[in-house]
């Protein structure tokens, strides 16, 4: 009887962490999604002259504490 309280008790912390992991996956591709789409708006918007090179710099260093993306951390 305590063998098996065990081994369920198991998998339910296995579940419980699985499900943990799907969801931080989930939220980093968000972040992932959130964080290419504001640097494309940002480009563009440096490219057509609205901002200048320095608030360019700014705001994309911003967007990465904002968003997190995994990508840019390892590009940075």
């Amino acid at each position: 009887c305590t063998f098996l309280k065990i081994l369920c008790l198991r998998f339910r912390r296995r579940k419980a962490m699985e499900d943990k992991t799907k969801e931080q996956l989930s939220i980093n591709y968000s972040n992932e999604a959130a964080y290419y789409i504001s640097q494309q708006i940002l480009l563009s918007l440096l490219v057509e002259g609205k901002i200048t090179e320095e608030e360019y710099t700014k705001i994309e260093q911003k967007n990465r504490e904002t968003f997190k993306p995994f990508l840019s951390r390892i590009m940075a």
